[in-house]
């Protein structure tokens, strides 16, 4: 997906003004006639002027009504490098206008104009601000860019799960940063759990965070949706309910989720996943949750419950990165002993929702400390 050749057409990576991208599209009509509806005739009639766009995308409009479907294709597909306008040293050398920028496109601009157009050109040079300026992920020791059409850009972006992803991994920051979550101090989300973990506090966070179709993963139906803090937890609700769980299956109560994760999947509502396939399908942004079912015979009450987090190749040996609450708090490879651990993470199961409905909701996770 994030192939630029294949999905964009690169024009013009080191651009050295407006005319140049201008020139650029000579490949449209090289390739497409307007009139075909898109076409292939080859070939140009005549010579090329740079306006020759703008005449014969015109006088299609008048005889159709619009550019061809194909022609809108190309163009939104259009990947330009090229500098930033507002940059006083595109238009101005030494106090003076650059040559040529007087007389563009054929119009003389009188001594009066002149000024007035470099008055206006300092005032809306930003580049001056930053130029070398330390922005992570950004390049500002020359101005050069790249431009593209935002819509046809943002839907690339989400065809290939970045946009989730990026939301994913900010819900997951802030989930690591609660205090009511510390294995140390912390009380839990309902602030009356001291002395516990709260794996399944910080992966139920997660969920309702990123999909509104949480209720595939919780088992719950929320009796008032209108309240954030009324979300329904994947636990029986009462003290009795969760005490004869204990007494009958003799492990915790919150083992009960792992019980209702089978449930739907075996009901098709969740696809369980190999831990390959929990990476891949976290790095286009769903929210994947590993599981691990406490087994009474190998003396274990505690289940343990993880998101995966995007960003990563799976470990061969220790699986998918995950974001580890419990008695660390961290992100970590998933068969490490810091998380699940090697016995527990062999019998760890891995879940996505195929129906996750995208959305970024934390009110909830923003109330907590």
């Amino acid at each position: 997906m994030l192939d630029w050749q294949k999905f964009f057409r690169v024009l013009n990576k080191e651009a050295e003004g407006v005319e140049d991208i201008i020139n650029g599209l000579e490949f449209i009509k090289n390739n497409y006639d307007w009139g075909n509806d898109g076409a292939n005739v080859g070939g140009m009639v005549g010579d090329y002027n740079p306006s020759w766009i703008i005449e014969e995308e015109a006088r299609y409009r008048e005889q159709r009504g619009s550019e061809s479907e194909k022609t809108k294709q190309i163009k939104r597909s259009i990947v330009c490098g090229h500098p930033l306008e507002w940059d006083r040293e595109l238009y101005l050398e030494g106090g003076s206008i650059r040559p040529g920028i007087a007389t563009s496109y054929g119009t003389w601009l009188s001594r009066g104009d002149q000024e007035y157009f470099k008055e206006k050109v300092e005032a809306i040079d930003i580049w001056e601000g930053l130029k070398n300026k330390r922005i992570d992920g950004l390049d500002t020791s020359k101005n050069n860019f790249w431009f593209a059409h935002p819509i046809y850009f943002m839907n690339h972006l989400k065809k290939a799960g970045l946009l989730e992803r990026e939301m994913l991994i900010r819900v997951q920051d802030r989930v690591l940063e609660l205090k009511c979550l510390d294995p140390n101090g912390g009380a839990g989300i309902y602030g009356n759990q001291l002395g516990e973990t709260f794996c399944n506090h910080a992966v139920f966070l997660t969920i309702i965070a990123t999909d509104a179709n949480y209720v595939s993963f919780t088992g719950r139906i929320n009796p008032n949706p209108a309240n954030y803090r009324n979300y329904p937890f994947p636990e029986y609700y009462t003290k009795k309910e969760r005490d004869e769980y204990v007494r009958v299956h003799s492990i915790k109560s919150s083992n009960y989720w792992c019980d209702e994760l089978e449930k739907f999947k075996d009901e098709g509502k969740l696809i369980e996943l190999s831990p390959p396939d929990a990476q891949e399908y976290g790095n286009m942004g769903y929210t994947v949750l590993g599981a691990y079912r406490a087994n009474k015979d190998r003396r274990e009450r505690s289940p343990h419950f993880a998101t995966v987090r995007p960003g990563f190749e799976v470990n061969p040996t220790f699986g998918p990165k995950v974001l580890n609450i419990g008695e660390n708090n961290l992100i970590e490879w998933a068969g490490k002993e810091t998380c699940f651990g090697e016995k527990r993470y062999n019998y760890t199961k891995w879940y996505y929702n195929p129906n996750q409905d995208f959305r970024l909701d934390m009110r909830w996770i923003n109330y907590l400390k």
